[in-house]
């Protein structure tokens, strides 16, 4: 590595003391982001029914098949979930997924034919 002229290791140094300063401040700024709502269309996302406390407790899924005849938004809307339907399983054909809350998951799972074994752990 080669050290401009005249400014020795401190060149080095500053530059490290700033990257790791740097750093800092983008670890703090994600520590601040982590707490704040999620934003869709430049408001918070709201879950109608979900009190804000438990918007961070949705379970995140996603599902694939490669089977055409199978439709996933179909299959999943067919599916009770009260208070839910309509609000997940949208998508491509063969692509589908949605948020819910655990024990909706565990239902959802129940309903596709899943026993315990594949609940949301907790």
């Amino acid at each position: 590595m080669v050290v401009p002229s005249g400014r020795g290791e401190s060149a080095f140094s500053d530059g490290a003391d700033r990257l790791r300063q740097s750093r800092e401040a983008v670890q703090a700024e994600l520590a601040e982001a982590r707490k704040a709502a999620p934003v869709f269309a430049e408001r918070p996302a709201a879950v109608p029914g979900v009190p804000d406390d438990l918007r961070f407790a949705l379970v995140a899924f996603s599902t694939r098949t490669s089977c055409r005849d199978v439709r996933l938004p179909e299959l999943f809307q067919a599916i009770d979930t009260p208070g839910w339907n309509g609000r997940w399983g949208h998508g491509h054909d063969q692509t589908s997924g949605g948020h819910l809350l655990p024990d909706v998951v565990d239902a959802v799972l129940d309903a596709l034919g899943s026993g315990p074994e594949a609940y949301v752990p907790g």
